[in-house]
């Protein structure tokens, strides 16, 4: 059996080293998110803020999340906390992997973010189900904010 994974994979127009600053400092990631905590370092925060009111715990987004590896400007490792679509994980402080993949592709990158760690069953297929759309979400609001800059 092989371990259950999500796999999305994009190329942008832009060289490694700005897609890179996108995924890896608060300013680059207003892309998707207006507010974030970035500490590039492992075990540092990767914290992004959603546009909405604190959940009952406080929480507004992925904090929570910390850096697991940085080998800059080509791999991100993270640990990444689940959303309030799911809240028994995200009570119980469960997270899954992600790693963000860049490759120069002539004078594009091409993306690839991988999320592991993921169960089965209950909340883990519906937390599987919400972060299959929300990354796809993700990765095209990153080929808007390159297209228009």
């Amino acid at each position: 059996m092989t371990a259950r994974e999500l796999r999305k994979q994009t190329t942008v127009e832009a060289d490694v080293e700005s897609v890179w600053a996108m995924w890896t400092t608060e300013e680059g990631l207003r892309f998707v998110s207006s507010e974030s905590r970035v500490d590039l370092n492992p075990g540092g925060d990767y914290a992004l803020f959603l546009a909405q009111p604190p959940d009952e715990r406080g929480k507004r987004g992925s904090e929570g999340s910390r850096i697991v590896s940085v080998e800059s400007p080509h791999r991100l490792v993270f640990d990444w906390t689940f959303s309030p679509e799911t809240p028994g994980l995200r009570a119980a402080g469960e997270t899954t992997q992600v790693t963000v993949t860049l490759a120069p592709v002539g004078d594009q990158t091409q993306v690839t973010l991988v999320a592991t760690g993921w169960q089965e069953g209950g909340e883990w297929d519906r937390g599987y189900d919400y972060f299959d759309r929300a990354w796809d979400y993700v990765l095209e609001r990153l080929r808007e904010a390159v297209a228009g800059s």
